[in-house]
Parts: structure tokens; C-alpha cells; sequence
């Protein structure tokens, strides 16, 4: 019974799968939009859920869609008391619209310095190789975009440090929660 659950709400999906069946407003993404080892362009690639009101009659949704090489190869969501859950959560979060380059910047230069001040070493995670991610956030008037080779070590290490990039780092984790329950059929 349980499996059964799991295969209502992640589907893997058939080549046929297009964009055309994404449905609703794109509130999170995290997408990748280069690759240092890949000579190929890229085609769309990522995570990206929707906030789903188009159906009449019916409560909202969320849903998301997973993207390789430009094809969806993976959807699921919640149901409408999933979706209200997980929507109040967003709701009570106290992210607000910032500019993420310019705080991270801001704090790894105020780092820096107080480090040179009081004789201790601050360097932020380097990043050699990997991945070029965008992370958009758009939802409840709350509007962020980032975009930044491996950007999830930076934003960890200076969570500690700055509450808006806290806060990031917080709706980034719940976004990955939701994603890896519905996953796990939870």
C-alpha cells in the first residue's frame, strides 16, 4: 500500500513528458546553467516546483519537476493538504527580497577583516570545478535570484554569520526537505 502511495506523488516520466505539462507559478528553482567539465551546451537542467492554481474547483497544488538535458525525468507533489501544509510553512518563513551577491560579498569582506583585526584567518569555501547554479525564489512578494559556481558550501559556512543569507539557507533546506520526502513517498 505504501509503494502504491509513493508511485502516486513521484512519477518518473516518459520520454513523451514536455513543458507543456508544467502547470502554475515557478516559486523555486535551482537550476544548473553550466558545467566546467561539459563542452556541450547545456540544455535546462534542475529542480523547479510550481504553485499550481489553474484548476477549477480545485485547491492549489505543489508540484515540481525535475529537468536533465532539457527533459523532464522526474515529477511529483503534494496533494491539497500537502500543498496548504507545506504553503504555511513559506508563509511564517521570514525570508525577505535581498540582494544574496551583495551579502555575501558584504560578509565575506566583514570576515576578512575582523580575521585581520584580531589575528585569526577567514577564507570562504573555494570552489575549483563543478557547477554554475541558479537559485530563484519568488513567491508571497519575496523575490531572490543567485547565481554562482557551487554555491551551497558559501551559503552554509556564512549562514553562521549573516541572517539573510540564514534564512536563504533555511528555504533552501525546507525546499530540499519536501523534495527528498515526496521522493521517499512520505
Amino acid at each position: 500500500m505504501r509503494m502504491i502511495a509513493a508511485a502516486i506523488f513521484t512519477t518518473m516520466v516518459s520520454s513523451f513528458a514536455t513543458a507543456q505539462q508544467v502547470q502554475g507559478e515557478l516559486i523555486f528553482a535551482v537550476e544548473v546553467v553550466e558545467q566546467s567539465l561539459r563542452v556541450d551546451p547545456l540544455e535546462r537542467q534542475g529542480i523547479f516546483f510550481y504553485y499550481d492554481e489553474t484548476r477549477p474547483g480545485l485547491s492549489p497544488t505543489l508540484n515540481y519537476f525535475s529537468y536533465v538535458d532539457g527533459e523532464i525525468v522526474k515529477r511529483g507533489g503534494q496533494g491539497t493538504i500537502g500543498t496548504e501544509l507545506f504553503i504555511n510553512k513559506l508563509l511564517s518563513h521570514p525570508i525577505v527580497s535581498f540582494d544574496v551577491e551583495e551579502e555575501i560579498t558584504s560578509t565575506i569582506e566583514f570576515l576578512q577583516a575582523q580575521s585581520r583585526e584580531d589575528g585569526s584567518r577567514y577564507s570562504p569555501p573555494l570552489v575549483l570545478d563543478g557547477s554554475k547554479y541558479l537559485i530563484v525564489y519568488n513567491f508571497n512578494g519575496v523575490r531572490l535570484e543567485y547565481e554562482a559556481w557551487n554555491p551551497g558550501p558559501v551559503i552554509d559556512d556564512l549562514a553562521k554569520y549573516n541572517p539573510n543569507i540564514k534564512d536563504l539557507k533555511e528555504l533552501i533546506d525546507l525546499f530540499a526537505i519536501e523534495y527528498a520526502r515526496r521522493d521517499f513517498g512520505l
